[in-house]
């Protein structure tokens, strides 16, 4: 999840803050803050080694979203987890996004993730939109056709 492995949690997050030229005091409340609301502020004092996958792509997303952009791209947001932490992750990032009423584009192999946490879905194959729906007409035995 692209965390630099010397620092813990918070510190990944401050060190994308102080880049920015934020002080140090305010980054570190930002950061707390940021944590928390990913459900993970008891974990900020630890190294990424120390976390599991889902609790690094946590501190990832409470990095991405500190940084207020307009919109998040995320390339298989919960690819490398299992399947629980899978869900949790993306339970957690829609939430998020909706609360700071970001445009969120993410790619997915998991098609109920499709279904469940994007508003459209866009297919694409040989190159090409296969499909572009509003995820609440589909039903996943569609999607699975378009892999066929």
């Amino acid at each position: 999840h692209s965390l630099l492995p010397v620092l813990t949690a918070e510190e990944n997050i401050v060190f994308a803050l102080r880049a920015r030229g934020v002080r140090v005091r305010d980054a570190r409340t930002i950061a707390g803050n940021q944590l928390e609301a990913a459900g993970i502020g008891q974990f900020r004092s630890l190294l990424p080694h120390q976390l599991s996958g889902g609790q690094s792509q946590r501190v990832a997303i409470a990095r991405a979203l500190m940084q207020h952009p307009e919109i998040v791209l995320a390339d298989e947001p919960a690819a490398s987890l299992d399947p629980q932490a899978g869900d949790e992750v993306m339970q957690l990032f829609a939430a998020l996004m909706r609360q700071e009423a970001k445009t969120v584009v993410f790619t997915s192999h998991n098609l109920s993730h499709s279904l469940l946490f994007a508003d459209r879905v866009i297919a694409l194959g040989g190159g090409k939109i296969v499909l572009d729906s509003p995820s609440a007409r589909l039903r996943e035995s569609e999607l699975r056709d378009l892999y066929v």
